[in-house]
């Protein structure tokens, strides 16, 4: 039995870019939980809009996921996760063009489509980077990835508000498409 720690999982450097990378995704994607909600509402826009926006994401996912998840996983992983999260990047940075439900909603189905994209392949980058014998570690750190976010999400998130819906969607959109860039740079 080959044994193996959670430093033999920090020491592989790809792994530990690649969970950089969830990170700074996870980051702008908690966004539509954690600041969206505030900028409509600067905006004028009821709960009832922001409900609107957020069933938008579920409808897309409902139709779109099913079907195209297995297509998704034909193409090389790291590929389609960084087009996936130049997708996020995009609905997120059109954000701060839209003052309006429809037009919430309307980014809402831009980054919706990149979260798709990003879940239905990110895991299995994770995995495959891992040994066999490792893989619940890689797996574990790759989660860790999504807990951290869940803790400075909204930190980073209203502190990017404070000074400006158009300083907040920017910022995002270039993290994400910045997280797409790395990815494609680590693939190989």
């Amino acid at each position: 039995t080959q044994t193996g720690s959670f430093r033999t999982v920090l020491r592989d450097r790809v792994m530990v870019l690649f969970t950089v990378i969830t990170l700074a995704y996870a980051v702008v994607y908690h966004q539509s939980l954690i600041t969206l909600p505030l900028a409509m509402r600067a905006d004028g826009l009821s709960p009832a809009a922001y409900g609107i926006a957020l069933a938008t994401n579920g409808v897309v996912v409902i139709l779109v996921q099913p079907v195209v998840v297995n297509w998704l996983g034909k193409f090389d992983h790291s590929r389609v996760a960084a087009v996936g999260m130049t997708l996020v990047g995009v609905g997120f940075g059109m954000t701060m063009f839209v003052s309006d439900t429809i037009g919430y909603a309307a980014t809402v189905v831009v980054w919706s489509l990149g979260e798709i994209v990003v879940t239905g392949v990110s895991a299995a980058i994770a995995a495959n980077l891992a040994p066999a014998h490792l893989r619940g570690r890689y797996m574990g750190v790759y989660g860790f990835a999504f807990s951290l976010s869940n803790l400075i999400s909204p930190a980073i998130g209203t502190w990017l508000l404070s000074w400006g819906s158009a300083a907040l969607w920017s910022t995002l959109a270039v993290i994400a498409v910045g997280a797409s860039i790395v990815q494609l740079a680590i693939a190989p």
